[in-house]
């Protein structure tokens, strides 16, 4: 027969353990439904799924070719090519022309780099941006901003066509083209036309970006004034 003791230690347990489990099922769904309304705020201004998922994918295809082992295994948007040693000298010139770098193209930024709030709801956070936003003339030539290797040629839903290149281990991404001038493994020089921008939408916009390994930059603080 239980001793008092007994049965207040296991009612204990049951008193712990049904509250350790509506604690995880109430941040379960109050993760869930802060999803779901972040989701419908950025559908009400416009932001739309697809917008996110470019922003994923942008990001998968900076850590695909930023992975050293290089498998060389095709993939999505993935390059069958063994991937070649890094070139820290170039990466070295390229980081000494911090805030010298030439515009991939001449226009007014229209949407700049980092953390933005939504102008009426100060709270609400939009989307991270990793690069800045250049509105542009239709036809508009795209050029590189530095010496590099034309490291991949990408296609994504409302970017249209995209150009990495790469510099030792920096990355400048420009994308929204319409058309494009090189190939993947193609030297390119600093100012060579990589391709033309696109109108998406109703917009003639670059999307520009610029990654140091991983790591997002603000193109403005590496671009000329």
């Amino acid at each position: 027969m239980a001793t008092p003791l007994l049965v207040l230690i296991i009612l204990a347990i049951v008193i712990i353990a049904s509250i350790i489990t509506s604690v995880v099922t109430y941040v379960i769904l109050s993760g869930r439904n802060k999803r779901i309304r972040l989701a419908e705020q950025y559908r009400q201004l416009g932001i739309t799924e697809q917008y996110l998922k470019i922003q994923d994918e942008i990001e998968r295809i900076i850590r695909d070719a930023t992975d050293e082992k290089g498998s060389g295994k095709a993939g999505k948007g993935k390059s069958t090519a063994k991937r070649k040693p890094i070139d820290y000298t170039l990466a070295k010139k390229f980081e000494a022309n911090k805030g010298k770098l030439p515009w991939p193209a001449d226009g007014p930024v229209v949407d700049h780099f980092g953390q933005r709030f939504h102008p009426v709801y100060t709270n609400l956070k939009l989307p991270f941006n990793n690069g800045v936003t250049i509105a542009l003339a239709a036809g508009t030539e795209i050029k590189a901003v530095f010496d590099g290797d034309v490291k991949q040629i990408v296609v994504m839903p409302g970017y249209n066509k995209c150009v990495l290149v790469q510099h030792g281990n920096y990355f400048s991404f420009y994308c929204k083209l319409g058309t494009v001038s090189v190939k993947a493994g193609d030297k390119v020089k600093t100012g060579q036309v990589v391709g033309t921008v696109d109108t998406i939408g109703g917009e003639t916009q670059l999307h520009f970006q610029i990654w140091s390994g991983r790591t997002p930059q603000n193109p403005e603080t590496w671009l000329r004034p």
